[in-house]
């Protein structure tokens, strides 16, 4: 049983759910990891609260159930620069501090 003092739940959630070895689990696994090694009241609820929350997997979740939406074709120009379209892509940040790219397409 662990003691409900400072934050303790969260850190061993923290513990477990950011580890290199598991590289965020999701909840069902975050709370078998977490119940063999220890048990307090609410750790189920806790557990789910923690991923839920989760910021990175938040930023990465595609949800399936979603529809896509229709593809446009773009256009053709008779001049270089007539048409041009931008976009942003998010990715997790990588070893040099990056986590977007800028892509232009003419």
């Amino acid at each position: 049983m662990v003691p409900n003092t400072n934050y303790l739940y969260t850190y061993l959630i923290v513990e477990v759910y950011s580890c290199q070895v598991t590289a965020y689990p999701g909840k069902t696994k975050t709370r078998k990891l977490v119940v063999d090694q220890y048990y307090w009241l609410g750790l189920p609820l806790d557990c789910n609260t923690y991923v839920r929350n989760c910021r990175t997997c938040r930023r990465t979740y595609i949800p399936c159930d979603k529809t896509l939406g229709l593809l446009h074709p773009l256009l053709i120009g008779e001049r270089c620069w007539q048409y041009v379209s931008f976009d942003f892509k998010s990715f997790l940040i990588d070893k040099k501090g990056f986590d977007n790219v800028f892509m232009v397409i003419n």
